[in-house]
């Protein structure tokens, strides 16, 4: 049985994806598991709790218990701010790019 809201959480998810209940410590791929669906069962986690728990870090636990206790690391880890994209304006000038059919207009063809 899960031992926490997040390994319970992310068991429904495995189920959903595999057709069956896993073991908290059983591993992914040894469950039926393959990478397409590891890659559905990662973005539904990332989705589902909202943090980037992403393949190297189920590869690197993928059991049910140990993927829960990254999430949940990742969730009690302080927010850190990303920084802001840099603004258009610091954007280096260049010509806008010309399209097959501006050539064929002009001629230049």
């Amino acid at each position: 049985a899960p031992g926490t809201a997040t390994e319970a959480a992310l068991a429904e998810l495995w189920a959903g994806i595999l057709g069956t209940a896993p073991a908290p410590d059983a591993g992914f791929f040894a469950a039926g598991g393959d990478s397409l669906a590891m890659l559905r069962l990662v973005t539904a986690a990332q989705r589902r709790f909202g943090v980037d728990a992403g393949v190297r870090r189920f590869l690197e636990e993928p059991t049910v218990r140990a993927y829960a206790a990254c999430i949940d690391r990742l969730l009690a880890a302080p927010a850190t701010t990303t920084p802001a994209p840099a603004s258009p304006a610091d954007a280096p000038a260049r010509p806008p790019a010309t399209t097959g059919a501006d050539l064929f207009e002009s001629g230049d063809l």
